[in-house]
């Protein structure tokens, strides 16, 4: 991507960026950023930025990636939905979840490990639980990268930074990680592990 801007105005499934796994080949798509390039999911149904739940993404180059899930009324909200995710040295990728009022709104959701080398910002939008990333196999923070996952306050949901959606979850932090969840009335964890809050 070099300068890009995809918006998924008129896609059937709210999806901006639909990645299938090959039927051969690579088993890893590779993403690589130049310049500032922004992508967002249809204000409809379950939406999402990017939608890799087939197969593993990196994402490389020099570049800026800012993802949203649009919003959504019937259905929950992703900025990237992965089946692992790594950013390398050098790429800056920002995933925002939409406003979902039905169900959840996720930053990143990966069902395996998620890594980082080079910076990722994980910030939910306000559903009935918002989490900055959910991950399913654990997370790397490689010496030299950045993790910053934000629940940001809502006032009719729980709000996690982290969640490790399974039982002990390895995270291996060498770099910088921060986690926040605020949410008013409702639960609010920084990190959320198999029913142990790291606080």
């Amino acid at each position: 991507l070099t300068n890009a801007t995809i918006n998924a105005t008129n896609a059937q499934y709210g999806t901006a960026l639909e990645i299938v796994q090959p039927s051969s080949g690579t088993p890893e798509i590779t993403i690589v950023l130049n310049g500032t390039n922004t992508i967002r999911g249809k204000d409809a149904g379950y939406s999402y930025g990017i939608n890799s739940s087939a197969c593993p993404l990196r994402i490389s180059g020099n570049g800026t990636l800012t993802v949203t899930g649009g919003d959504t009324s019937i259905g929950a909200s992703t900025g990237i939905a992965c089946f692992g995710l790594t950013v390398e040295q050098g790429a800056t990728v920002n995933a925002t979840g939409g406003a979902s009022s039905s169900l959840h709104s996720y930053g990143v959701s990966s069902s395996a490990e998620v890594t980082v080398a080079g910076t990722l910002n994980a910030t939910n939008g306000d559903g009935k639980q918002s989490f900055g990333l959910i991950v399913n196999r654990g997370l790397i923070v490689e010496e030299g990268g950045k993790l910053e996952a934000r629940g940001p306050m809502t006032y009719r949901s729980s709000s996690y930074g982290i969640c490790f959606n399974g039982q002990d979850m390895p995270m291996t932090v060498k770099g910088t990680l921060v986690a926040i969840g605020f949410a008013p009335f409702g639960n609010k964890n920084a990190i959320y592990q198999n029913k142990v809050i790291i606080k």
